[in-house]
């Protein structure tokens, strides 16, 4: 069953159920929620090149 399929309830229900969970005593919100929380993008790989220091060193692994 999802957790969104339009019943108004079934929303209202989860979102009290989640009032009981650490994170939400914690921070004021479940970051899994949908609907209720900002996620920040996906770093790209570009971007992790370009931010990280030059002496860093890690390894990428890439498959098909």
């Amino acid at each position: 069953m999802s957790l969104h399929d339009g019943d108004d309830t079934t929303q209202a229900d989860f979102a009290e159920r989640m009032k009981h969970t650490r994170a939400y005593k914690l921070h004021g919100f479940k970051g899994n929620s949908r609907g209720t929380s900002i996620s920040a993008p996906f770093a790209t790989l570009e971007s992790a090149f370009k931010d990280i220091p030059v002496g860093t060193g890690f390894n990428i692994e890439l498959s098909m």
